[in-house]
Protein backbone atom coordinates (compact mmCIF):
# COMPACT_ATOMS: atom_id res chain seq x y z
CA UNK A 1 0.00 0.00 0.00
CA UNK A 2 3.29 2.35 -0.01
CA UNK A 3 2.40 3.34 -3.51
CA UNK A 4 -1.12 3.82 -3.26
CA UNK A 5 -0.46 6.53 -0.39
CA UNK A 6 2.45 8.23 -2.17
CA UNK A 7 -0.08 8.01 -5.24
CA UNK A 8 -3.34 8.96 -3.71
CA UNK A 9 -2.99 9.38 0.34
CA UNK A 10 -6.89 10.03 -0.05
CA UNK A 11 -7.86 6.86 -1.89
CA UNK A 12 -5.14 5.00 0.75
CA UNK A 13 -6.96 6.50 3.62
CA UNK A 14 -10.39 4.70 2.39
CA UNK A 15 -8.67 1.61 2.15
CA UNK A 16 -7.62 1.70 5.47
CA UNK A 17 -11.39 2.73 6.70
CA UNK A 18 -13.10 1.03 4.17
CA UNK A 19 -11.38 -2.00 3.20
CA UNK A 20 -14.28 -4.41 2.53
CA UNK A 21 -15.80 -1.60 0.60
CA UNK A 22 -12.80 -1.00 -1.28
CA UNK A 23 -11.90 -4.75 -2.04
CA UNK A 24 -15.25 -5.31 -3.85
CA UNK A 25 -14.49 -1.78 -5.93
CA UNK A 26 -10.92 -2.61 -6.77
CA UNK A 27 -12.40 -6.68 -7.57
CA UNK A 28 -14.83 -5.02 -9.93
CA UNK A 29 -12.59 -2.73 -11.85
CA UNK A 30 -10.51 -5.56 -12.23
CA UNK A 31 -12.44 -7.89 -13.05
CA UNK A 32 -14.27 -5.15 -15.33
CA UNK A 33 -10.40 -4.60 -17.20
CA UNK A 34 -9.78 -8.33 -17.97
CA UNK A 35 -13.17 -8.91 -19.51
CA UNK A 36 -12.98 -5.47 -21.62
CA UNK A 37 -9.67 -6.04 -23.06
CA UNK A 38 -10.00 -10.12 -23.30
CA UNK A 39 -6.65 -10.68 -20.90
CA UNK A 40 -7.84 -13.52 -18.89
CA UNK A 41 -7.30 -15.78 -22.40
CA UNK A 42 -4.14 -13.52 -23.81
CA UNK A 43 -2.71 -14.25 -20.04
CA UNK A 44 -3.83 -18.01 -19.84
CA UNK A 45 -5.85 -17.42 -16.28
CA UNK A 46 -7.53 -20.76 -15.14
CA UNK A 47 -8.68 -19.03 -11.52
CA UNK A 48 -10.47 -15.68 -10.88
CA UNK A 49 -8.28 -12.97 -9.92
CA UNK A 50 -8.17 -11.97 -6.60
CA UNK A 51 -7.20 -8.50 -4.88
CA UNK A 52 -5.00 -8.12 -1.28
CA UNK A 53 -3.78 -5.51 0.20
CA UNK A 54 -0.10 -5.86 1.90
CA UNK A 55 2.32 -3.54 3.60
CA UNK A 56 0.15 -1.42 5.00
CA UNK A 57 1.58 2.27 7.03
CA UNK A 58 0.68 1.60 10.42
CA UNK A 59 2.61 -1.15 11.23
CA UNK A 60 5.03 0.83 12.86
CA UNK A 61 2.64 2.36 15.83
CA UNK A 62 -0.23 -0.94 16.06
CA UNK A 63 0.27 -3.90 18.07
CA UNK A 64 -1.82 -6.32 19.75
CA UNK A 65 -1.73 -4.67 22.94
CA UNK A 66 -2.48 -1.32 21.55
CA UNK A 67 -5.90 -2.32 19.64
CA UNK A 68 -8.88 -0.57 20.23
CA UNK A 69 -12.13 -0.53 19.20
CA UNK A 70 -11.69 2.10 16.59
CA UNK A 71 -9.87 -0.18 15.05
CA UNK A 72 -12.79 -2.41 14.28
CA UNK A 73 -13.38 -3.45 10.68
CA UNK A 74 -10.64 -1.05 9.72
CA UNK A 75 -7.20 -2.17 8.17
CA UNK A 76 -4.25 -3.33 10.09
CA UNK A 77 -0.84 -5.03 9.68
CA UNK A 78 0.71 -6.41 13.01
CA UNK A 79 3.72 -8.46 13.40
CA UNK A 80 4.12 -10.94 15.57
CA UNK A 81 5.29 -14.97 16.22
CA UNK A 82 2.67 -17.74 15.33
CA UNK A 83 2.15 -20.19 17.94
CA UNK A 84 -0.67 -21.94 17.10
CA UNK A 85 -2.64 -23.36 13.69
CA UNK A 86 -4.97 -25.58 12.63
CA UNK A 87 -5.34 -27.31 9.42
CA UNK A 88 -6.92 -26.69 6.32
CA UNK A 89 -10.57 -26.38 6.18
CA UNK A 90 -13.10 -26.60 3.61
CA UNK A 91 -15.35 -22.83 3.75
CA UNK A 92 -18.09 -22.80 1.38
CA UNK A 93 -18.67 -19.19 -0.16
CA UNK A 94 -21.57 -20.02 -2.53
CA UNK A 95 -24.08 -22.57 -2.32
CA UNK A 96 -26.23 -24.06 -5.05
CA UNK A 97 -30.10 -24.85 -4.29
CA UNK A 98 -32.60 -26.82 -6.45
CA UNK A 99 -35.95 -26.30 -5.89
CA UNK A 100 -37.61 -30.00 -5.16
CA UNK A 101 -40.84 -29.38 -6.81
CA UNK A 102 -39.88 -28.04 -10.23
CA UNK A 103 -36.24 -28.26 -10.26
CA UNK A 104 -35.67 -24.59 -10.79
CA UNK A 105 -31.79 -23.73 -9.86
CA UNK A 106 -29.95 -20.51 -8.50
CA UNK A 107 -26.99 -19.38 -6.59
CA UNK A 108 -26.64 -17.93 -3.24
CA UNK A 109 -23.32 -16.44 -2.08
CA UNK A 110 -22.17 -16.10 1.81
CA UNK A 111 -20.81 -12.75 2.75
CA UNK A 112 -19.56 -11.76 6.20
CA UNK A 113 -19.78 -15.92 7.05
CA UNK A 114 -23.71 -15.77 6.54
CA UNK A 115 -25.71 -17.72 3.92
CA UNK A 116 -28.94 -16.46 2.55
CA UNK A 117 -31.01 -19.20 1.49
CA UNK A 118 -34.10 -18.83 -0.89
CA UNK A 119 -37.55 -19.14 0.56
CA UNK A 120 -39.59 -18.58 -2.21
CA UNK A 121 -39.52 -19.98 -5.57
CA UNK A 122 -40.33 -17.79 -8.14
CA UNK A 123 -41.19 -20.76 -10.79
CA UNK A 124 -43.67 -23.24 -9.15
CA UNK A 125 -44.99 -20.38 -6.51
CA UNK A 126 -43.62 -22.39 -3.24
CA UNK A 127 -42.21 -21.65 -0.29
CA UNK A 128 -39.26 -23.60 1.71
CA UNK A 129 -38.55 -26.04 -1.52
CA UNK A 130 -34.74 -25.39 -1.99
CA UNK A 131 -32.55 -28.05 -1.21
CA UNK A 132 -28.68 -27.35 -0.67
CA UNK A 133 -26.68 -29.47 -3.47
CA UNK A 134 -23.16 -29.83 -1.76
CA UNK A 135 -21.02 -31.66 -4.48
CA UNK A 136 -22.19 -27.67 -6.90
CA UNK A 137 -21.64 -25.21 -4.17
CA UNK A 138 -18.36 -23.75 -4.21
CA UNK A 139 -15.37 -24.03 -1.39
CA UNK A 140 -12.43 -21.92 -0.74
CA UNK A 141 -9.56 -22.97 1.87
CA UNK A 142 -9.70 -21.35 5.64
CA UNK A 143 -6.99 -21.95 8.38
CA UNK A 144 -7.25 -20.87 11.50
CA UNK A 145 -3.67 -19.15 12.90
CA UNK A 146 -2.76 -17.78 16.74
CA UNK A 147 -0.69 -14.67 16.78
CA UNK A 148 1.75 -13.69 19.94
CA UNK A 149 2.94 -10.13 19.89
CA UNK A 150 6.57 -9.86 20.15
CA UNK A 151 7.66 -7.81 23.06
CA UNK A 152 11.02 -5.92 23.64
CA UNK A 153 12.81 -5.98 26.35
CA UNK A 154 11.70 -3.76 28.68
CA UNK A 155 7.87 -5.30 28.54
CA UNK A 156 9.27 -8.77 29.71
CA UNK A 157 7.31 -8.19 33.07
CA UNK A 158 4.32 -8.50 30.98
CA UNK A 159 2.59 -12.07 29.84
CA UNK A 160 2.38 -11.21 25.67
CA UNK A 161 -0.85 -11.16 24.35
CA UNK A 162 -2.21 -13.88 21.99
CA UNK A 163 -4.66 -12.24 18.72
CA UNK A 164 -6.51 -15.50 16.25
CA UNK A 165 -6.18 -14.82 12.19
CA UNK A 166 -8.10 -16.47 9.57
CA UNK A 167 -6.08 -17.13 6.47
CA UNK A 168 -8.23 -17.92 3.09
CA UNK A 169 -7.19 -19.71 -0.13
CA UNK A 170 -3.26 -18.79 -1.31
CA UNK A 171 -2.73 -17.71 2.47
CA UNK A 172 -3.08 -21.06 4.11
CA UNK A 173 -0.66 -23.57 5.03
CA UNK A 174 2.18 -20.77 4.50
CA UNK A 175 3.35 -20.47 8.37
CA UNK A 176 4.62 -22.64 10.64
CA UNK A 177 5.24 -22.59 14.47
CA UNK A 178 7.67 -20.22 15.75
CA UNK A 179 8.02 -18.05 12.76
CA UNK A 180 8.27 -14.39 12.58
CA UNK A 181 5.18 -13.28 10.16
CA UNK A 182 3.51 -9.81 9.38
CA UNK A 183 -0.15 -9.68 8.52
CA UNK A 184 -2.30 -7.45 6.91
CA UNK A 185 -6.14 -8.38 7.30
CA UNK A 186 -9.54 -6.70 8.47
CA UNK A 187 -10.03 -6.43 12.21
CA UNK A 188 -13.49 -8.29 13.57
CA UNK A 189 -15.08 -9.69 16.36
CA UNK A 190 -16.49 -12.98 15.99
CA UNK A 191 -17.30 -14.64 19.40
CA UNK A 192 -17.67 -18.03 17.59
CA UNK A 193 -14.35 -18.14 16.01
CA UNK A 194 -12.61 -20.33 18.45
CA UNK A 195 -14.42 -22.56 20.56
CA UNK A 196 -13.64 -24.54 23.13
CA UNK A 197 -13.51 -28.15 23.15
CA UNK A 198 -10.39 -30.53 21.74
CA UNK A 199 -11.32 -30.94 17.70
CA UNK A 200 -7.87 -31.08 16.16
CA UNK A 201 -9.19 -28.58 13.09
CA UNK A 202 -9.56 -25.76 16.11
CA UNK A 203 -6.34 -26.43 17.74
Amino acid sequence: LFHIAEFDPYLYLKIIDFPTEMLTIFDFALTSIFLSKNLTKKIGLKKKVRISFTNSMNSQDITIDSISPKNLNKLLTLKGIVVKHSTRLPVMTSAFFRCEICSFETFSFIERGKLIEPVYCYCCKNFHSFKNILNRSNFSDKQFISLQEIRCKEENEHFPLNINLVAYDENTDKVRIGQRIEVTGILRISENLFPINNSPNRF
